[in-house]
């Protein structure tokens, strides 16, 4: 799970790794946010995309490490 601002400078290497990771077999999941900055999820819980984000993160995290139990 890859997560960016639609017009932050580091979109374009989100996309790349995001491609690069499929075409390797891995499965990868792209998540552009319009009119957010570089790792605004790190704000906490100061606006409802932030809380969005978290709560996405959360689950992905909970899906993965159930796999490899």
């Amino acid at each position: 799970m890859i997560h960016a601002g639609v017009d932050e400078l580091l979109v374009g290497d989100a996309e790349l790794m995001t491609d690069r990771l499929r075409a390797s077999g891995v499965p990868c999941d792209l998540h552009l946010w319009a009119g957010q900055v570089h790792d605004f999820a790190v704000a906490g819980n100061a606006t409802p995309e932030i809380r969005r984000a978290i709560k996405m993160i959360g689950r992905f995290v909970q899906d993965v490490t159930a796999q490899h139990r």
